[in-house]
């Protein structure tokens, strides 16, 4: 009796692990449910460092080199040379956004302070990253080198200068015409820099005027200016007003034939025994083309034998005419003007 009892308050093995079981899950069941608040924001913390974390442990470090700088200056002041110095960024992205960036893309611009600027210093540009545009905003720029860099600077100074052009008189010419006067519209233009550069200007030059080719009369044309380097103009073009004339000339020609003109008449009378001289010289003026075709067997030099009524000596007038083929020449001087002749009796 005593042996019934025991078996029946004593629990079984299977009874016992079962009751294990329970045990277990209510200890997790009671785990969530005691502070479960906590709990759950602690994994949503936990979750949110991991997806701060991962991205940041799968990150490249990359270099950019050659980064142009570009400078915001204040009014009334400028570089005094081009910076040429290009500073490398090292960066740190994920691969997949290294992978699209391009340094032909990104530029360090710099704002000059005006108060930090002291005359006759140099002035130190203190880079960045604020300064770094044109980067993907997942791209971090952990430095700049060089991030410290010496520009110099200068006061920007205005005068106004006359435009001219640069040629010269032997330019002045093409063919048959020349240049009278160049005028310019506007005469002047006004032309700002530094000091040192300015100081050794006085006059801007135009770039080009079409002297050459045919020029037939007076013309206008838009001339860009020849502005220097580090010089800023109030204007890029001009107007040119060019006066053309047309170019006479004169040229001499030797050994001008001297020919004797007599009716029939006076042939069958009068023989020409002598002539001095039997040459002329002769100065014709007139465009140089048309001169530089000439020869001096052209020209018409005669005698006339009208008035002779006997044999004997004479001094008779020359006279000289221009060819009958060519206009626009005429007969500036010729030498002698009288020439001796000895007419004889047939």
């Amino acid at each position: 009796m005593a042996m019934k009892t025991l078996q029946a308050t004593t629990p079984s093995r299977r009874q016992s692990n079962s009751m294990q079981k329970r045990s277990k899950w209510q200890f997790i069941v009671d785990f969530i449910k005691r502070d479960w608040l906590r709990k759950v924001i602690a994994l949503f913390l936990t979750l949110l460092l991991y997806g701060a974390i991962m991205p940041k442990a799968q990150e490249k470090k990359d270099t950019l080199p050659y980064i142009p700088i570009n400078v915001e200056l204040p009014p009334g002041w400028m570089l005094s040379k081009k910076i040429d110095i290009h500073p490398s960024l090292k960066v740190v992205a994920h691969p997949s956004v290294m992978k699209k960036t391009k340094s032909n893309n990104v530029t360090i611009n710099h704002k000059i302070q005006l108060e930090n600027i002291v005359p006759g210093e140099p002035y130190r540009l203190q880079l960045n990253n604020a300064d770094v545009q044109g980067l993907d905003k997942n791209i971090r720029v952990e430095e700049i080198s060089p991030d410290t860099i010496l520009v110099h600077l200068e006061k920007v100074l205005s005068k106004e200068l006359p435009v001219k052009h640069p040629y010269g008189p032997a330019d002045m010419v093409s063919g048959d015409y020349e240049i009278k006067s160049i005028k310019f519209v506007p005469e002047t233009v006004t032309v700002s820099g530094s000091e040192r550069l300015l100081s050794s200007l006085d006059s801007i030059n135009i770039s080009y005027i079409p002297l050459g080719g045919r020029l037939r009369g007076n013309f206008s044309y838009e001339c860009d200016l020849d502005i220097p380097a580090g010089i800023q103009c109030n204007q890029n073009k001009v107007t040119a007003q060019v006066e053309v004339n047309k170019v006479m000339t004169s040229r001499n020609f030797q050994a001008v034939p001297l020919l004797i003109t007599q009716n029939a008449e006076h042939t069958r009378k009068f023989q020409v025994a002598k002539v001095e001289p039997e040459t002329i010289s002769v100065s014709a003026g007139g465009t140089w083309s048309t001169l530089k075709q000439l020869q001096s067997q052209d020209f018409n030099a005669s005698i006339k034998l009208d008035k002779v009524d006997k044999p004997g000596q004479y001094e008779l007038p020359v006279t000289v005419s221009t060819p009958a083929a060519v206009s626009n020449i005429k007969i500036k001087n010729f030498h002698p003007k009288t020439a001796r002749i000895t007419v004889a009796q047939e």
